[in-house]
């Protein structure tokens, strides 16, 4: 179950403060309890993993100067936002920064996209999505 189905189940939940429990979904937004206040999950949020990997580019590669890549979902768009918080906490300047839509089968032209990542200078990009 992923977190988009899983927050609209929460939600209408909450009407009749029915518990749920999610074995899978990690969006940081369903972590807000005032929100979703009889939701719960077994995995971590997607921030562990966000802050985890701007720690690794960071400390473990020494990387200084990235771009990104998010996919528009809640998953890609929180991940990235709370990479991006941590980075830049760390000192890591992002360069350029692009989302993109769609799935595996989507057909659509990303040149734009492309060419913003080519234009940054950046030899690294981070990719958040799902």
């Amino acid at each position: 179950a992923s977190s988009g189905p899983s927050a609209l189940a929460a939600l209408a939940l909450k009407e009749s403060s029915t518990p749920q429990v999610s074995y899978s979904s990690t969006s940081a937004g369903l972590s807000d309890g005032s929100t979703y206040p009889y939701f719960a999950r077994t995995v971590p949020s997607d921030d562990f993993q966000a802050t985890g990997l701007a720690d690794l580019v960071h400390s473990l590669f020494g990387y200084k100067r990235i771009a990104t890549v998010a996919s528009t979902d809640a998953y890609g768009a929180s991940g990235m936002l709370a990479f991006k918080r941590r980075a830049s906490a760390l000192g890591i300047v992002t360069l350029a920064s692009v989302s993109i839509t769609g799935g595996a089968n989507d057909e659509s032209d990303f040149s734009e996209q492309t060419e913003a990542l080519r234009a940054s200078g950046a030899t690294v990009i981070v990719i958040f999505a799902g």
